[in-house]
């Protein structure tokens, strides 16, 4: 086995989107002081149109549940 080589990295910056946090600034607020966890409670799904995403041949391959 050849020993490897060692590599330098440089991190230069970060990105983050997450739940509750669509940045790096309000993402790492929430970790160093974090909140009681959210529960959605209801879900209004009716709007919703899968057509807009999924085409006709992948929506058949989809499961209904």
């Amino acid at each position: 086995m050849r020993p490897q080589a060692v590599r330098r990295v440089a991190v230069t910056g970060a990105g983050v989107v997450a739940p509750g946090a669509a940045d790096t600034a309000s993402f790492w607020s929430a970790l160093c002081a974090p909140a009681a966890p959210q529960r959605v409670r209801q879900v209004d799904d009716t709007a919703a149109d899968a057509a807009e995403f999924v085409g006709r041949r992948d929506a058949r391959r989809l499961d209904r549940h």
